[in-house]
């Protein structure tokens, strides 16, 4: 196996390579591909985990976690990324809010079929009375962006939003259509939440899976928690100019630096984001993601049905160009998923579906190769050598694991 003077490899987690059905050479192909991603120098950390057949074939990280970034000063602390870091999930914070959804959907306690103002009334104004929660879920709702100003320090008082996405009109451009959700739906799905149960999406996150499955970070936030242990974002690579600067910020609703710069503030690890703040380590969110391979159990432990799992990776419609992302998007409720002959998770992946968050953290699960996937990193950057590296990657989990 190739050393790489800045990997972290946790051996004693690695099962042997057999035993998920890959050769050495095979886990060597994909290491090699994960090194060349890093060498560009655009992720000062990355975190990787890749389960198949529901074994450990690698829990690696490369880089480091603070001080090796683009605005650190070079007398910085430098510590070392671990595959146990915790890092921000960002949008794919949104995976787990709607595995949340669609458990209390399965036990009763929320309908996703009701419209949004069953829940909350007052989300009835302007245009908004027949949205469901399923509409929300699968990014159709119509409220994709905020009316007023992009994100600001306003998204730490979660009841402040809700009031906001209340008095807002619906969007008439995207109403019906695809939109990409960045932020607004979770504000409302976790109000949904705790006006239909009495708890909020942090409480049902321990009650539902994360008591269960035994995690140790893998909360909104890290409320009470020492989070100089979170790895540090960064913003990198080239500037973003015109037309991607205006393109990238109407998409996921603000700049590159504003979204980082919130991310370091204390209070985005204290409050509820739902769409965006999620914290994690990556062995944690591949084991989220096998818990759902395995159809909605893990180590024993039944988190939900088969076929809630079913529901929650059911194509909500084909192929939609999203008004939101200005791209083609295929998406569940709550999940975005691959696509044939190339997709999101790589070639040939369109029984996978999992999570992009801001920019190239990517977690799934990929039932035709039996595998489940976190790759965790803090360099934010859009245009770049990375690119190429990124798609390679993905390529190499994909024909490896097939």
């Amino acid at each position: 196996m190739r050393v790489h003077p800045d990997a972290t490899i946790d051996a004693a987690a690695e099962a042997d390579s057999a035993a998920g059905g890959l050769s050495q050479a095979q886990v060597q192909a994909i290491w090699e591909k994960l090194i060349a991603l890093y060498d560009t120098k655009i992720y000062p950390g990355i975190s990787f985990s890749l389960q198949r057949r529901s074994k450990v074939v690698m829990q690696r990280a490369l880089g480091y976690s603070h001080g090796h970034g683009s605005d650190d000063v070079p007398s910085a602390e430098k510590r070392r990324m671990a595959p146990n870091t915790p890092v921000c999930l960002f949008s794919t914070s949104k995976a787990v809010t709607a595995a949340i959804v669609h458990i209390l959907h399965e036990q009763g306690a929320v309908d996703i079929t009701r419209r949004v103002v069953d829940y909350i009334p007052e989300f009835y104004q302007k245009g908004k009375g027949n949205i469901t929660v399923s509409d929300v879920l699968g990014h159709r709702a119509g409220f994709s962006g905020f009316s007023r100003q992009g994100m600001s320090s306003e998204i730490f008082d979660f009841d402040h939003v809700v009031r906001v996405l209340c008095d807002q009109p619906a969007e008439l451009h995207t109403r019906g259509a695809v939109a990409y959700h960045a932020v607004t739906g979770g504000y409302i799905l976790g109000e949904v939440v705790k006006r239909a149960t009495g708890k909020d999406l942090r409480e049902q996150l321990e009650i539902l899976i994360k008591k269960p499955l035994g995690f140790d970070w893998f909360d909104y936030g890290a409320p009470g928690r020492d989070t100089s242990q979170i790895a540090r974002n960064y913003v990198t690579g080239r500037p973003n100019v015109f037309p991607f600067k205006q393109l990238v910020e109407y998409a996921i609703g603000s700049s590159f630096e504003t979204i980082v710069g919130l991310s370091r503030d204390e209070r985005f690890y204290t409050s509820l984001v739902p769409s965006a703040n999620m914290v994690a380590t990556a062995p944690e969110v591949a084991q989220f993601f096998q818990m759902l391979l395995n159809g909605g159990t893990l180590g024993g432990v039944r988190i939900c049905k088969e076929e809630t799992v079913r529901e929650m990776a059911r194509e909500t419609g084909n192929t939609w160009f999203d008004r939101r992302l200005m791209m083609p998007m295929r998406y569940s409720q709550g999940f975005m998923l691959g696509n044939s002959p190339l997709g999101l998770y790589g070639p040939d992946t369109k029984q996978a579906y999992g999570h992009l968050g801001f920019m190239n953290i990517l977690c799934w699960a990929d039932p035709q190769r039996d595998i489940s996937v976190a790759l965790l990193n803090t360099g934010k950057a859009l245009g770049g050598r990375h690119i190429i590296a990124f798609a390679d990657l993905l390529r190499s989990i994909a024909e490896e694991c097939a």
